[in-house]
């Protein structure tokens, strides 16, 4: 297993004013994360892509995408963080380039509680991809936009 960090991560460079923020998360600002990294060809099964940290009691909005060039036949991927590899997205197929909306499934519900904690741990926690089923067979970019509440 191999760590490949994303270099060039902007995380929490909060807007002012915010452009959008549903009536759950009001007193919250809006800051967006992201980034683009190409994955080498070759990369293994169980590699982890890093995103970097995240403040444990932020929540991510629905409207979060992640974009991905095809990355082989078979490859599928999760995102999540160490205490659940996917728990945020589960078994995605990459093999085709595609677009991965986060939706409402991610909606209210803080990072801590996404990434399988009981409890608020009260600290930054870190984000990845983790390739899964096969290796990458050919270099693909992953591009990250979320959008985060954060309290």
């Amino acid at each position: 297993m191999a760590d490949i960090n994303f270099p060039n991560i902007k995380g929490l460079t909060l807007q002012t004013p915010p452009q959008y923020a549903p009536s759950a998360f009001y007193g919250g600002q809006i800051a967006p994360m992201q980034d683009c990294v190409v994955v080498p060809d070759e990369t293994a099964v169980a590699d982890r892509l890093c995103l970097g940290l995240i403040n444990s009691s932020a929540y991510l909005l629905p409207q979060s995408k992640i974009y991905v060039e095809a990355m082989g036949t078979g490859v599928t991927m999760d995102f999540g963080g160490t205490n659940d590899e996917d728990g945020i997205l589960d078994g995605v197929d990459v093999s085709a380039a595609d677009e991965f909306e986060l939706g409402a499934a991610v909606m209210g519900v803080p990072i801590w509680q996404l990434l399988g904690y009981t409890e608020d741990p009260l600290t930054d926690l870190e984000l990845f991809f983790t390739i899964r089923s096969a290796a990458v067979s050919a270099d693909a970019k992953v591009t990250v936009s979320l959008l985060l509440v954060d309290r």
